[in-house]
Order: structure tokens, then sequence, then C-alpha cells
């Protein structure tokens, strides 16, 4: 891969130091009813929706769940609209194995409102089924198994797991957030605490998705003139029934090149976020004086996709 394309990304995740130290998470968020739904693939990714069934917000959940995200402005439309373009954002970059027929996603749901969490729970499933069926794909969904370490934490802190996770996600976004101020919150206050501290991680997110998408497109202009120049000469080949074995051998190196640059720059990406992540916990703890700080690098699960 050229070596523009990291510094790109380099540059950018300079950046995301200056941006995090600036950013303001003390605005008071417009209180309301909201359900969070998480869905886990993989990837993993979680929606909080009003109570007309509008998305508020979208994040990733892990690594994965960040390339499905890159490209997707999903805040302001209806849930099934959202659902629908993570599943096509998710089989186009070929997370699912091209030989799956049915594919199982865990889902989970929490809201202030029993209501308003049921009616989310269904039409996800909904939806989902609906997605993956334009897909040609069939979903089995379920309740997220969790594993026993979450159960013990949750229960070590008298909460669920999925709060816990969202208390986890608050503490991202809100700078100034103890822990244990975040587990005496109720589900309302929790959640638009959420939403709230949302803005803060999407400027550090947007910050190094422009420079992936970029590196990205160079490396596909790098190799598309030469892939269609040797797509004719097979052709022409073929039309002259001539022996293609070489052409199509020279197509399937540079194919492969391509797609080895394309995975070294995701997982340059990935390291990069991370690294981002950690940073802005460390500007947290250091704004928070170092207390009621705990080990926050499992935030966004990010070991749960690691490549």
């Amino acid at each position: 891969m050229k070596k523009s394309n990291m510094f790109k990304l380099i540059a950018a995740f300079s950046a995301v130091a200056m941006l995090a130290s600036c950013t303001n998470s003390n605005a008071e968020p417009v209180v309301e009813d909201l359900a969070y739904v998480t869905m886990e693939i993989n990837p993993g990714l979680g929606v909080m929706v009003d109570e007309d069934n509008q998305v508020v917000f979208a994040h990733a959940l892990n690594a994965d769940g960040e390339m499905v995200m890159l490209q997707l402005q999903l805040e302001g439309k209806s849930l099934e609209d959202a659902i629908e373009e993570i599943i096509d954002e998710t089989v186009a970059l070929e997370f699912i194995p091209e030989e799956t027929t049915e594919v199982d996603v865990e889902i989970d749901v929490e809201s202030n409102l029993d209501t308003l969490q049921a009616q989310v729970r269904t039409q996800t499933q909904t939806h989902l089924n609906a997605a993956f069926e334009g897909n040609m794909l069939q979903a089995q969904t379920q309740t997220r198994t969790y594993t026993q370490t979450e159960l013990d934490e949750a229960t070590a802190k008298e909460t669920t797991p999925l709060k816990l996770r969202l208390v986890k996600q608050a503490m991202i976004g809100n700078d100034d957030l103890l822990e244990e101020e975040a587990l005496e919150m109720d589900e309302k206050a929790l959640l638009n605490k959420v939403k709230n501290g949302a803005t803060n991680m999407k400027k550090i997110a947007a910050s190094l998705s422009t420079a992936f998408l970029e590196a990205r497109q160079a490396i596909h202009d790098e190799y598309k003139e030469d892939i269609l120049a040797l797509k004719e000469a097979i052709a022409t080949a073929e039309a002259n029934r001539e022996d293609t074995r070489d052409l199509e051998e020279q197509l399937a190196t540079l194919r492969e090149e391509m797609v080895t640059a394309l995975h070294a720059l995701v997982s340059d990406y990935r390291q990069q976020t991370t690294q981002a992540r950690e940073n802005w916990q460390t500007e947290a703890n250091i704004r928070k004086g170092g207390s009621g700080s705990n080990n926050l690098t499992s935030q966004l699960d990010v070991s749960s996709s690691a490549a």
C-alpha cells in the first residue's frame, strides 16, 4: 500500500487528540422517552429511537460496526429504513460469508417505557427479517447471550448487562460522568445522557472516517485501470479462442494485491480508532482527576470484533 494512504490516517489521528480535548460534553440534553436496541451480527451496532420510531443516533459497538457506519447517516430515519441500510451495507462489505443462507442475529433492548421496549423489540425483529430477505438471506434473531464475565460484572454492580453497557457508553461521551453516578441514573436519564454524549464521539469518528474513505478510494483507483485492461484482454482472447490462463492468473494476482492493500488499510484504521478511543478515555480520566475511573477499554467491545 502506498505510504500516502497511511499518512492520511496518521494526520487525521493527530487531529483527534486536539478534538477530544476541545469537545464540550456538558450541554444539557433534551429529555425524552427513548429505546436503545443493540444488533450484533457481527458487526455490532446500537440504535436509539424515540416514540415515533425515528432514529435519534446510531453508533458502532465494535470495529466491524465502525466499518458499516462509515457511509451511513441514520439519524432522523425510521427504524425500518435504518435497519435496511445497516443490513445492505453489512452484506456489501462482505461481513457475511458468501455461502451463508441463515444469519444469527443477537439483539437486546432497553427503555424507560415497557411498552416502547416491547414495541421496538418486535419491530427490530420484523425489520431485520425483511432486510435479510431482501438480500436473499434468512435471519435467526434471539436475545443477546452475554458472557459470564459480563453477567458477573453486572451482578456485582446490581444492574443488567445492557444497562451496564449503556453506563460505559455514557461515560465515553461525557467526560465529567463517573460510573457510580451513571449506575444510579434511571433508564430515562441514562439514555438521554448517552444521546447527549454521542455527538462528541461522532466528531472523533468523522475525523478518521474521512481519511479512511479517501485512502480506500486511492487504492481502488491505483488498481482499477490495470484490472479493466486485463479483463478486456481476456475478453479479446476468448473471442479469438486463445488461451487465457496466463491473463486470468495475472488478474487473480492483481486482485489479490488490491485486497491485501485494502485489508492492511482496514487494519490500520482499526488501530487508529482504537487509539483514538483510548486517548479520549485518558483525557476523560484526567478531567475527572483519576477518580472513579475503571478499565474502560471494553466500552465499545473492540476485542469482540478482531479482524
